[in-house]
C-alpha cells in the first residue's frame, strides 16, 4: 500500500511540473473564450451569409437606442481605439447601416446614428444569436452568467485603477 501512496505523490509531483505559469493564468482562459466567441459569431453570420464582423455587431448594438453617438463616445463604450472605430465605422456606413452627420454642437464632430437597414439587420440577428447564446451558455444557470459578468468587471476595474502603475512599469 505504501508504493501505491508513494506513487500516486510522484504522479502529482510530475503533473505539477508539466503545468506551465499559463495553465494557472485566467487571462489565458479569457483570450482561448474569447477567440472561440469570436469564432462563435463569426459562423453564425456565414451560415445565414450575412456579412458581419463581431466587432461591426458590438458598434451597431451601441447604436441601436437610435439616438446619434459620437465616435468619442463609441470608443470609449466598446474599448476599441480610435482608428479601428473609423474603419469599422466606414465599413458600416458602406453598407449603409448607419450614418455620419455633422454635430449642431460641435462641428468637428460627427454625429452617428443607426439606418433602417441597421436596425432592420439588427431584428434579423437577435433570434439566432440568442439561439446561440442558449449553446455557449448551456450548463451555466444565472447565478454563473452573475458571477462571470461580476468577476469580469471586477478584474476590468482593477486593471483600469491601476493603468498608471502598468504603465510606468513598462518604461
Amino acid at each position: 500500500m505504501k508504493r501505491k501512496t508513494e506513487g500516486n505523490r510522484n504522479m502529482a509531483r510530475e503533473s505539477k511540473k508539466e503545468e506551465s505559469l499559463i495553465d494557472t493564468a485566467f487571462a489565458y482562459y479569457f483570450n482561448r473564450t474569447d477567440r472561440l466567441l469570436r469564432l462563435h459569431f463569426t459562423k453564425l453570420m456565414s451560415e445565414r451569409n450575412i456579412d458581419l464582423t463581431v466587432e461591426q455587431w458590438f458598434l451597431l448594438n451601441r447604436l441601436s437606442n437610435k439616438k446619434p453617438i459620437s465616435q468619442t463616445d463609441l470608443v470609449d463604450k466598446t474599448f476599441k481605439d480610435r482608428p479601428n472605430v473609423t474603419r469599422l465605422l466606414d465599413g458600416l456606413e458602406k453598407k449603409g447601416l448607419l450614418i455620419r452627420t455633422d454635430d449642431p454642437d460641435d462641428r468637428r464632430k460627427f454625429a452617428i446614428v443607426i439606418t433602417k437597414a441597421g436596425t432592420t439587420l439588427l431584428d434579423k440577428i437577435t433570434p439566432f444569436m440568442l439561439e446561440g447564446r442558449k449553446i455557449v451558455y448551456d450548463g451555466l444557470n444565472s447565478k454563473d452568467l452573475t458571477s462571470l459578468k461580476r468577476i469580469s468587471k471586477t478584474i476590468e476595474s482593477n486593471i483600469l485603477q491601476n493603468w498608471d502603475l502598468f504603465n510606468s512599469s513598462a518604461k
